[in-house]
């Protein structure tokens, strides 16, 4: 799985084991700023990149914020 990682259309797969280039201050190199790539797919990076993500999607979608 992790092979096809780079060729991903997805901007948060492709950059799963190391970021990628971006420009110099726009909304994508933002946001890839953001990514925490792991370049060892393994239980303990499994988790933790569940766990980013749980933490990403609240801030995303404002849950639990008043």
């Amino acid at each position: 799985k992790a092979l096809s990682y780079p060729s991903s259309q997805f901007l948060i797969a492709r950059c799963q084991q190391k970021l990628i280039k971006g420009g110099k201050n726009d909304q994508i190199t933002r946001a890839m700023k953001r990514l925490n790539p792991a370049e060892k797919w393994d239980a303990v990076a499994i988790v933790n990149r569940q766990e980013w993500l749980a933490e990403l999607s609240l801030e995303i979608w404002q849950v639990g914020q008043q």
